[in-house]
């Protein structure tokens, strides 16, 4: 099988969709083509090509391609997903380091039991074992691409009977938006919600396909950095119910409390402050210090109201 049927496919796909919807289906690939001569890099090469072009690069074209194929009989549903999800395996098992977590082990079985149907085993060492998976994968990925290119093609030969899906097929692609695009606005919100430490690009890969699932859900013509941000932000909150931007140590540190049941208290009142209020670790702890220096004013005006804090 040669990579150069998968490339024709991919170029061929692109090229007809820039003549039906004034661009192109995908979105340019960035990643370094197999060497068929090297079977094992060749393999991994061709895992991560083919997981930017299905999850990344292609990711709304293919799945409304995939759809319309099944709808117009071109394209075989289970081997359709089949196919994509054991990229999706291959590329987790090959880039990640897995641990015993149930997605874990549900990704590392599937690649292993793909490997073993392709080659003989499950952990390839030889180059002709390395080769077979390698021709599997492409040979997969040439039926599945060349499936997708056909449905472009048969768009196109339908003509005006098929305007509403060249219509439809616009309307997704104009509506996506770059996994990218949603860091600025997690920067915004995390500084404005005190959680500075925050990975940006780990806190979206987490939650990215949630949030495109409702903005899927808008009309055309939404405000994307509005509806986008209102998503962050609630899912910033839903987080943080129980994260507080100080610690105990905190509470030492900057406001002197000597080591006692005074700073668990303090503890439970920026907790309760904080679920109410969002607000940076500097506002927080001034709060704190409003509130001790009252308790302290109480405790000189009445003594017996150190015991509540004390005990």
């Amino acid at each position: 099988m040669s990579f150069e049927d998968v490339l024709r496919s991919y170029q061929g796909t692109n090229a007809l969709a820039r003549s039906l919807i004034g661009r192109p289906a995908f979105d340019e690939l960035h990643v370094l083509l197999p060497d068929p001569g090297r079977a094992e890099p060749a393999f991994i090469r061709a895992t991560s090509w083919l997981y930017c072009l299905y999850f990344e690069a292609g990711r709304v074209s293919i799945t409304f391609l995939r759809r319309l194929g099944e709808a117009y009989a071109l394209v075989n549903r289970e081997e359709s997903d089949q196919h994509v999800e054991i990229v999706r395996c291959l590329r987790t098992e090959l880039h990640h380091n897995l641990g015993f977590a149930d997605s874990d082990q549900a990704a590392r079985t599937a690649a292993e039991s793909w490997r073993r149907k392709s080659c003989g085993t499950a952990l390839p060492r030889t180059d002709q074992q390395w080769l077979d998976c390698y021709q599997g994968l492409v040979g997969n990925a040439r039926v599945f691409l060349g499936g997708l290119d056909e449905v472009v093609r048969r768009i196109e030969s339908d003509g005006a009977a098929a305007q509403q899906h060249v219509d439809e097929w616009l309307r997704r692609l104009s509506r996506d938006r770059p996994a990218a695009a949603f860091d600025s606005l997690i920067d915004d919100a995390k500084y404005r919600l005190a959680r500075e430490a925050l990975n940006t690009v780990a806190f979206r890969n987490r939650h990215v396909d949630q949030w495109r699932k409702h903005l899927d859900l808008l009309e055309d013509g939404f405000d994307f950095s509005f509806e986008a941000l209102r998503l962050i932000e609630k899912t910033l909150l839903h987080e943080d119910s129980v994260v507080l931007p100080i610690t105990g140590r905190d509470i030492v540190d900057d406001l002197g409390v000597a080591r006692g049941p005074e700073i668990g208290a303090l503890l439970e009142e920026a907790r309760r402050h904080f679920e109410v209020s969002k607000c940076s670790r500097e506002e927080l702890l001034d709060h704190l210090r409003r509130v001790r220096q009252r308790r302290m004013e109480d405790e000189c005006q009445n003594p017996a109201v150190s015991t509540a804090v004390k005990a």
